[in-house]
């Protein structure tokens, strides 16, 4: 990974961790229009990114944010949305990876992401029974997904992430190490840069 490509990716990771913890400090009615990164930046890492450094920027990137959130606020990580994060790594790797440029693929992918994430959050939160009315039965489960697409129209930002963040980081992503690749290239350029 080429520096300037490293240090856009340290950029997106600090992006993350903001849209992670400022929020949480917004008024709720401002709230919900917010387009947090994190799931498209996990899936921007699996496609862009070896499985280490993918694991670590992603999750890091989580964990740093998350720490902030129960120092500031009290509030106790979500230990599936570590899980759906992986899932969005493997994602990225398996439907994407590294050459693609298909905006069908990457926009595909990312509408099957939120999908996903949907489905494995609110059936976590069926199981662990986060609302009383949760039970345990197949009606309660279609219940727990009911009140999912509430939480969805009440903060319609949370499932553009996928949708526009990993888009947006893949395109800025592949114009750098375009830029840069030309860059190395260009006699007068690299003579430039071995001098300074």
């Amino acid at each position: 990974m080429r520096s300037s490509s490293f240090g856009l990716c340290v950029f997106f990771a600090a992006l993350c961790v903001v849209f992670r913890f400022i929020p949480a400090h917004l008024p709720l009615n401002m709230r919900m229009w917010v387009i947090p990164p994190l799931a498209g930046f996990a899936l921007f890492c699996g496609a862009r990114m070896s499985w280490g450094m993918a694991a670590i920027f992603s999750l890091g990137a989580a964990l740093l944010g998350d720490a902030l959130l129960l120092l500031s606020r009290g509030w106790e990580p979500v230990p599936i949305v570590y899980l759906c994060l992986i899932l969005n790594v493997v994602l990225g790797r398996v439907l994407v990876g590294a050459n693609s440029r298909s905006w069908v693929r990457i926009f595909g992918t990312g509408g099957l992401a939120a999908i996903v994430f949907f489905l494995v959050t609110n059936f976590a939160a069926w199981v662990e029974k986060a609302l009383p009315e949760y039970e345990h039965t197949f009606s309660g489960l279609l219940y727990a997904y009911g009140k999912g697409l509430e939480f969805l129209r009440l903060y319609p930002g949370s499932v553009f992430s996928e949708l526009v963040w990993f888009p947006l980081m893949i395109l800025a992503y592949d114009l750098v190490n375009k830029y840069t690749e030309a860059e190395a290239k260009d006699p007068i350029r690299a003579d430039y840069i071995e001098k300074n």
